[in-house]
């Protein structure tokens, strides 16, 4: 199934769908961000109460390393901006983009797309609010780039962010990035 190990980084939700979904080995897997987990990220990201105030790589790392010890994972403190984005995600096979806001989505994809030669770049849009699970689908925007989501649903539209929809768009990107692992390029 995994003919090599293959480089994969994402955040907190996606990631740990991934390492739960591939053999031992199978990936190196790493984890990019800036910032303490805080009450709000309990809703829907893989944290618990123990983890507030910590760094997010840190919580993750210790979390994915309970579900599966085998996992080979790292983590990176820093704040993803246009002028470093090419320099942290180019020797990664996939990188998976986890942003709140659009304009850091963007930011991300286009840095990938522009930048960072064969890596290939699962992203989410549209996954705020409570509406139909079954909006949120995934797309294949060229042979790098898939897009997660309903590509409507907001935040800034008041949408609160909430665990079912965010989860389940989180396993369309862990299901897109497993298949591209496994050779499959189509959705």
């Amino acid at each position: 199934m995994f003919k090599k190990i293959q480089k994969v980084v994402a955040g907190a939700v996606v990631l740990s769908a991934v390492v739960m979904g591939v053999p031992a080995g199978a990936v190196q897997a790493a984890s990019v961000d800036f910032d303490k987990v805080d009450i709000t990220n309990l809703n829907r990201q893989q944290y618990d109460i123990a983890d507030l105030g910590t760094l997010k790589t840190d919580a993750l790392t210790k979390n994915i390393k309970r579900f599966n010890p085998f996992i080979e994972i790292t983590s990176q403190c820093v704040k993803v901006n246009e002028d470093n984005a090419a320099e942290i995600f180019g020797g990664y096979k996939i990188v998976c983009e986890a942003f709140d806001k659009a304009e850091n989505k963007a930011m991300l994809v286009n840095s990938i797309l522009s930048e960072c030669g064969d890596t290939k770049i699962v992203s989410g849009s549209g996954m705020a609010g409570f509406g139909s699970s079954n909006t949120i689908v995934t797309r294949k925007i060229n042979d790098r780039f898939y897009l997660c989501g309903d590509t409507k649903s907001d935040m800034n539209d008041g949408l609160a962010l909430a665990a079912p929809r965010v989860a389940i768009c989180a396993a369309h990107e862990a299901n897109m990035i497993l298949r591209l692992l496994m050779g499959e390029k189509e959705v």
